[in-house]
């Protein structure tokens, strides 16, 4: 089965075949319904991609908004695709637990970088879920990334148990 499997494109006005040095210019957006959501993103600046992820509760630009990350310096010499992850932000998300584990979120930003770049590899930063999904994102699929930064990593498998309350209120406050 291909990663893309049971996904539907539906229009991201970014042509698949675009590199790195094709991608400069405008800002650009879009959505793109991979398995039964609607995954928005935008990409901006110029050079070798950047994928951003944000973490659990957040969104593509939560972190801009609360004054924590400033990436406009970044956006120079790189081009940057935020996403807000299914049920977060712009996108939208069923309701479905299965949905939301991790493995899915990984999958969600496998296929996305499939589609939006189709075989470069990338870097990646992500925040607490969005370090969960780079991390399993990689381990789906060995050498799609460059470097990966993980900020906040999540909590290990040890002490989830200790954290499932806290994550069944936020998943009700989605």
């Amino acid at each position: 089965m291909s990663a893309s499997a049971g996904s539907e494109r539906t229009g991201s006005g970014l042509a698949a075949c675009e590199t790195s040095a094709e991608r400069a210019g405008a800002p650009r957006s879009g959505v793109e319904r991979i398995d039964g959501a609607d995954i928005a993103w935008s990409m901006s600046g110029s050079g070798p991609l950047v994928v951003w992820c944000h973490g659990l509760g957040s969104s593509s630009r939560g972190q801009e908004r609360a004054g924590l990350f400033d990436w406009s310096e970044l956006e120079h010499d790189f081009t940057l695709l935020r996403y807000d992850a299914r049920g977060h932000g712009r996108s939208t998300g069923r309701a479905e637990p299965d949905d939301y584990r991790w493995k899915r979120l990984a999958r969600d930003l496998t296929i996305l970088l499939d589609r939006l770049a189709p075989g470069e590899r990338v870097f990646g930063v992500g925040s607490s879920m969005g370090s969960a999904s780079l991390v399993l994102a990689e381990l789906e699929r060995p050498g799609r990334f460059r470097k990966l930064v993980l900020t906040a990593p999540s909590t290990l498998h040890f002490t989830r148990p200790q954290q499932r309350d806290r994550y069944l209120d936020l998943a009700d406050a989605i």
